[in-house]
């Protein structure tokens, strides 16, 4: 349904973009009355899942191909003024990176599929679902309504924009200078397409969407519109990671959606002549990831590698344009409570830190109880788990196979299910900071590492196929090694980890250390919390930066002297106690068969994997 350069005049296309400008004005003002700090990274998530749904092509009959676009899912989740600001961002990623859709269409593919799509489809969700609860049935036949109608009125837009070419601009001798054929073929073609398949298809996947919404008891479902909520974000963010990367079922359809043909094509299919007009337009914008593929990368990685980046790009534009309109003080909290958010809005950047770093901290400690837990794992000695993650992790780091690297990870997760461990909890403390933070370190390996570029960025930067294949596996393997090793302290109790170390001989201070480190770490920052509490309770006005400073040392100084005190009063509480240097567990370690059975078979696994990976 993207109109490329070429196939509209600018002229048409100007009055395109004059068309949706007042939609544009209207969206903005609604959007910036409603949206919120909470729900703008539920637009980002949606948008994004728009982008990568528009890659998976369908076949139509002819030979084309066709896509869904999840606009309506988008209108009915947040609503239809925050989807036309949604998927026009989509849109201008897609034709400015990756070449699809044209940068001089942008107001004809931008009113069609960003305004046309979501406002229609979002009035006839309203009218089927008219008067039905959250959880009613009639919301998934509203979703699929929606869907299947709103794609087919954009799709008529699109079949008349392309139609209208031949009769408005063409040569003396009547020869189409822009779109080449009439309303008598573009009509049929293009309707009867999305009639039999792309309507089916976008009303699938937003009915089936809101059916999970639904059944999965998220917030976003609860309220009288279906988007106030924020929902189990976690497993919508998972699923937009693995949409992405089953993109490459997208190019399975041999074809070119209608209307989207190249010069090269158009030749092909018999016409006898490029148009003059889209001969000169088309090319003219060389986008950096044209057709969402790589230079010298396979077809299908290319297409994952562009999945990702491209609905990265869109969060990451959507946020900007969401924070902007939203402002520095609004929330989505009600009238009452604003007064308090935005007295903390004004906290320092240390004090709220130190809250949300206490609050990480406490959710981790939290995973301790899991160890307690009658799962698999939890049943083992743990000086047998200690020795069998050592193995894997051994093994992860020396991987050269990505796929090995894979299936270690799935490992990881089955060890996770049979120990009676939530997934999703599992993978919000894998996935959250350190492979991300792993993913920054890896960027400059993309344009240090020596090999063949790939993509040039300016005259002297470039990323080479060795960077991209360095910093993948940089990332999967930190991946895999910090899966093992929080799968472990989740399934053991920490004194018993304490013990197996020390059993291993690692130095009776270090383990001491460590113990006390991971403990009262805690404490210190209940402590920090406490102090910057006692003092907003104890003022009204905003400090000065110099203030601030001045309080911020005395308040560290505190926290020192209050921290040594504390120190010699627990070493001596610990000597009263019978301490003596050495680690002591409650539970005297055992390993039997079981367990022995289990590292023989750790081992076995290990070894198997590093056989296949280097033979």
């Amino acid at each position: 349904m993207h109109i490329p350069d070429g196939y509209l005049s600018p002229v048409t296309d100007g009055v395109m973009l004059a068309a949706a400008a007042p939609f544009w004005v209207i969206a903005f003002n609604r959007v910036r009355r409603t949206l919120s700090r909470r729900t703008v990274p539920v637009l980002g998530l949606f948008a994004a899942f728009s982008f990568v749904t528009m890659m998976f092509n369908v076949p139509l009959p002819g030979g084309t191909t066709a896509h869904a676009v999840g606009g309506i899912l988008l209108a009915i989740v947040l609503g239809p003024w925050e989807a036309v600001i949604g998927i026009s961002v989509v849109l201008g990623i897609q034709a400015l990176f990756f070449g699809d859709g044209g940068v001089l269409a942008y107001g004809a593919n931008c009113f069609n599929m960003a305004i046309v799509l979501p406002l229609a489809g979002y009035f006839v969700y309203k009218l089927v679902s008219a008067g039905s609860g959250p959880m009613s049935p009639r919301r998934v036949a509203g979703a699929f309504a929606g869907g299947y109608l709103g794609i087919n009125a954009a799709a008529m837009f699109t079949s008349f924009e392309l139609g209208l070419q031949p009769l408005l601009f063409h040569t003396s001798q009547g020869v189409p200078l822009y779109a080449p054929y009439g309303m008598a073929t573009a009509l049929p073609a293009i309707m009867v397409g999305h009639l039999l398949v792309a309507g089916p298809l976008e009303g699938l996947v937003t009915g089936t969407v809101v059916f999970y919404l639904q059944r999965s008891g998220s917030t976003l479902v609860r309220s009288g519109e279906i988007a106030k909520g924020e929902g189990r974000r976690w497993i919508l963010w998972g699923g937009l990671a693995a949409l992405a990367l089953a993109a490459p079922l997208g190019l399975l359809a041999s074809g070119t959606a209608w209307g989207e043909w190249g010069n090269q094509q158009l030749k092909a299919l018999g016409l006898g002549f490029v148009p003059a007009g889209l001969q000169k337009l088309q090319g003219w914008w060389h986008a950096p990831l044209p057709g969402y593929g790589l230079p010298r990368i396979g077809a299908a990685t290319g297409y994952v590698l562009s999945a990702f980046i491209g609905a990265g790009a869109v969060a990451v534009a959507v946020w900007l344009v969401g924070k902007a309109m939203v402002g520095k003080d609004k929330t989505s909290h009600p009238p009452s409570q604003k007064v308090e958010y935005s007295s903390r809005s004004k906290e320092g950047f240390l004090s709220k830190n130190i809250e949300l770093l206490s609050r990480a901290l406490e959710s981790g400690m939290m995973a301790d109880d899991r160890s307690h837990d009658g799962g698999f794992l939890q049943s083992l000695d743990p000086r047998v788990k200690v020795a069998g993650f050592i193995l894997f992790i051994i093994a992860a780091g020396l991987m050269r196979n990505l796929a090995l690297l894979g299936v270690l990870f799935t490992v990881a997760l089955w060890l996770a299910y049979v120990s009676r461990i939530s997934i999703l909890f599992f993978l919000r403390r894998v996935l959250f900071f350190i492979p991300l933070f792993t993913a920054v370190i890896a960027i400059p390996s993309l344009f240090t590492t020596p090999g063949i570029p790939i993509w040039h960025i300016g005259q002297h930067l470039s990323v080479t196929s060795a960077g991209v294949q360095s910093a993948v596996f940089l990332f999967a393997r930190v991946t895999d090694s910090l899966s093992l090793g929080v799968l472990l302290i989740m399934a053991t109790p920490w004194t018993d980890l304490l013990v197996s170390l020390r059993w291993y001989r690692l130095p009776s201070l270090v383990v001491s250390v460590v113990g006390m480190t991971y403990r009262y770490i805690f404490l210190f920052l209940h402590t920090a919390n406490n102090m910057f509490l006692a003092r907003r309770s104890r003022t009204i006005e905003r400090f000065s930066g110099e203030a601030n400073r001045r309080w911020m040392g005395q308040a560290m100084a505190a926290a020192l002297t209050k921290s040594q005190v504390m120190s010699e009063e627990i070493y001596l509480a610990m000597l009263s106690r019978g301490y003596s240097g050495e680690i002591v567990a409650v539970d005297e370690l055992r390993a039997g068969r079981r367990d022995i059975l289990c590292l023989a078979g750790a081992a076995a696994l290990t070894a198997i994997i590093l056989w296949v990976n280097y033979r």
